[in-house]
């Protein structure tokens, strides 16, 4: 098991820390023991991305049995934070809706903390107050699952995307390349077959033509090694990026 990442520890130690801060401002007995619970719950919620549903039943339970310590529920905010925080994880992170149970499992322990210990008359707007603490942190939950989903789902298809894109420019380099080399050398051998028909007549045409084949076959050199760069080295770490193409008259006027 990875450990928490630092973004992870942050929520609930920053809930550990108010938790703590509240129960030492009360007076009241079984505050150490409060503290404990409600430390342990915030250890539990670190882990809410990689064991959502351990750490979400497991947080609530824990600070669910703060008023079993001595303190009420109504006494320490962080205990309902500590909530809404593990039922956003009991939506956020699990695929499918097992979540759920964890819900049900903190609204049945609340209700027997309810029962059991607070002493306070109870209504049905407990049981509204409680529903609408727990279930729109779930649903938050499962929106941001639902959204995180859909990202990354996205992300795969513009890969896909530029996968297909690369393969076509390739194939079309591809195909360049084979008409570059064809058309050149067609045009190399026409050159040089003219140019030995008129090298006993015509000495001087015949030397033109031959080299404006060598003009051709440096152009197609050129050229080839720019679209093989594209092809196999398209962050120039060999250094083959090839040189800008000269112009045919800057060729002619080198060789003479």
């Amino acid at each position: 098991m990875s450990p928490p990442s630092p973004g992870g520890w942050l929520p609930p130690a920053v809930l550990a820390v108010l938790g703590v801060a509240e129960l030492v401002a009360l007076e009241v007995p079984g505050r150490a023991v409060a503290g404990v619970l409600l430390v342990g719950a915030c250890t539990l919620l670190a882990l809410r991305a990689s064991h959502p549903l351990l750490a979400g039943t497991g947080a609530g339970l824990l600070v669910l049995a703060v008023p079993w310590a001595g303190p009420e529920l109504d006494q320490v905010a962080a205990v309902a934070l500590v909530l809404v925080l593990g039922c956003y994880a009991l939506g956020r992170w699990p695929a499918d809706l097992r979540g759920l149970v964890g819900i049900a499992v903190l609204l049945v322990a609340a209700a027997v903390t309810y029962a059991a210990v607070d002493e306070r008359a109870h209504d049905a707007s407990d049981l509204v107050l409680w529903v609408a603490l727990v279930f729109p942190a779930f649903v938050v939950g499962r929106l941001a699952r639902r959204l995180a989903d859909h990202n990354e789902l996205l992300q795969r298809e513009q890969v896909l995307l530029r996968r297909r894109a690369v393969r076509d420019e390739r194939d079309r380099i591809s195909r360049e390349l084979n008409d570059l080399v064809a058309h050149s050398v067609t045009a190399m051998v026409l050159q040089v077959e003219a140019a030995a028909d008129v090298l006993q007549t015509d000495p001087d045409r015949a030397e033109e033509m031959l080299d404006r084949a060598a003009d051709t076959g440096r152009l197609t050199l050129a050229e080839t090694g720019r679209l093989l760069h594209s092809l196999r080295d398209t962050e120039n770490e060999l250094g083959l990026l090839a040189a800008p193409l000269p112009a045919p008259g800057e060729l002619v006027g080198g060789l003479s």
